[in-house]
């Protein structure tokens, strides 16, 4: 019963999360900022080269190619999802609403955070823990107001929180295919804005510090796996 009610009350955070954004969108009618509407000029370019050449072309275009200030991979993944999920008005709320993908990420990316660490605690119940981790990013006013617009901002979240997953897993399986994946996590938050180096160094030095402190040099090598990677793909 304590699973089922776990997942009951995760599978409610996200809901509510998606109900309230939705609601928002369909109320506003005020005209996006300057740094939306520049997110929405690349979205559109990648929705676009997705209906012309393929998925595949527009995403290896976005690694591949020059297109500005900013890395490519979120306006890219949200234009190919946006031509996928058939927008046809760029115009309306339809960009937006495919957006939303990137809180689902975060919160199912922050429950999977939170279930690694009940795991490392004898006392804690793990999935209780990771729903109540969602919902506590739910229930945070900037990050939630964040997600109902079209901002790179959402993108770098949500791979920062799996990355921070990632790592704790590696950690407490001894897997190194969780120090690979956490650096491929990492490189998704880097290649959708710079300043993801900022969070991911954050979340770097905290386990760095954990695994000194509780002298498993091991736990040095896996993070310095997942820099790696993420160095070598995103560099």
């Amino acid at each position: 019963m304590g699973r089922a009610r776990a997942v009951t009350l995760l599978l409610a955070v996200l809901c509510a999360h998606l109900s309230i954004a939705i609601g928002w969108l369909w109320l506003d009618d005020g005209l996006p900022d300057g740094d939306e509407l520049g997110v929405l000029g690349a979205v559109e370019l990648f929705w676009g080269q997705t209906h012309a050449d393929g998925a595949g072309s527009a995403l290896w275009s976005s690694y591949t190619q020059d297109f500005g200030e900013y890395p490519a991979l979120a306006y890219a993944v949200t234009g190919i999802a946006a031509a996928w999920a058939g927008v046809t008005d760029l115009d309306g709320d339809g960009p937006a609403l495919v957006g939303l993908g990137w809180g689902l990420l975060a919160l199912l990316g922050t429950a999977w955070l939170g279930v690694e660490g009940g795991l490392r605690s004898a006392h804690a119940r793990p999935l209780l823990a990771g729903s109540l981790s969602a919902a506590v990013l739910a229930a945070s006013p900037l990050w939630a107001g964040m997600q109902r617009h079209l901002l790179l901002e959402n993108g770098l979240c949500a791979f920062v929180a799996l990355t921070a997953a990632c790592l704790l897993a590696a950690a407490r399986t001894e897997r190194w295919a969780f120090s690979v994946l956490a650096g491929l996590a990492a490189t998704a938050a880097l290649l959708s804005k710079q300043t993801a180096a900022l969070s991911l160094l954050a979340v770097g030095l905290v386990l760095g510090a954990a695994a000194l402190r509780e002298r498993r040099p091991v736990g040095i090598l896996r993070l310095l796996v997942a820099a790696a990677v993420a160095a070598a793909v995103a560099g």
